[in-house]
């Protein structure tokens, strides 16, 4: 049984999320009955079916940071997963590429999205609000 935790710090938002969920779970979720049977179409008894899901049909992941670029177990966790997109914690934002003024470093956020790209996993980026940016 699969889980899923809504989290957000403003109520009103939660039974939003929790419709929008819905909605998606009723649109991707379909009874499947499968049979195994011979060419004759007779049922075959004691027959052991598997199945692998390979990839969604619909976008799905999760936040990844800059810890994954230098742990095995993160990246190994991640992949595995069978996530199609991610966004960055925090590696996209203005502040960790110029925590100087004047001085910019894309370096993580290049690697990155190197990392993503090498597993084919698509990058989202985030909405960001600037109070002004006359310099005062």
């Amino acid at each position: 049984m699969a889980y899923i935790i809504l989290q957000s710090k403003h109520q009103r938002i939660r039974p939003l999320l929790s419709s929008k969920l819905t909605k998606l779970l009723k649109a991707n979720k379909r009874n499947v009955k499968i049979k195994d049977v011979d060419a004759k179409g007779n049922p075959l008894p004691n027959a052991t079916i598997s199945i692998q899901q390979k990839q969604s049909s619909f976008p799905f992941g999760c936040a990844i940071n800059k810890n994954i670029l230098n742990n095995n177990a993160y990246k190994n966790w991640f992949t595995l997963r069978r996530f199609t997109v991610t966004t960055f914690e925090n590696e996209m934002k203005w502040y960790r590429n110029e925590a100087n003024q004047g001085k910019e470093d894309y370096s993580v956020s290049d690697a990155m999205l190197q990392f993503t790209k090498q597993h084919g996993i698509s990058v989202r980026g985030q909405p960001f609000w600037v109070k002004s940016l006359s310099g005062q």
